[in-house]
């Protein structure tokens, strides 16, 4: 797979968390109430509102999508050790959410 491929797929999987991160930090009822942006609302269908909680998990959405981009800038070429780390890190921070939906 070309360099090129790596950094699209990387920005791709980092994009929409760091997007749900800022969210949830700057307007934490907000998100609270409308996230995913689309029915049904799987934040708010669990109250009470948090927003210690919200925060956190935002902050945590940011700091993931952040670390998916760090092989993105790398000058040399992306080698497959970064890379796999973050596809595991971001395959590892979203099975539980699957498996909720799964099971």
């Amino acid at each position: 797979m070309s360099q090129s491929w790596k950094r699209l797929i990387l920005i791709g999987l980092a994009v929409p968390n760091i997007l749900a991160g800022c969210w949830a930090v700057v307007s934490p009822a907000n998100w609270y109430e409308n996230f995913p942006g689309w029915s049904p609302r799987l934040v708010s269908a669990l109250p009470p509102f948090n927003e210690h909680l919200v925060f956190d998990s935002g902050s945590g959405l940011l700091a993931t999508g952040l670390l998916v981009l760090i092989p993105c800038h790398t000058r040399s070429s992306i080698s497959n050790i970064p890379v796999r780390a973050c596809q595991l890190l971001k395959m590892l921070g979203t099975s539980p959410y699957c498996g909720l939906w799964w099971f």
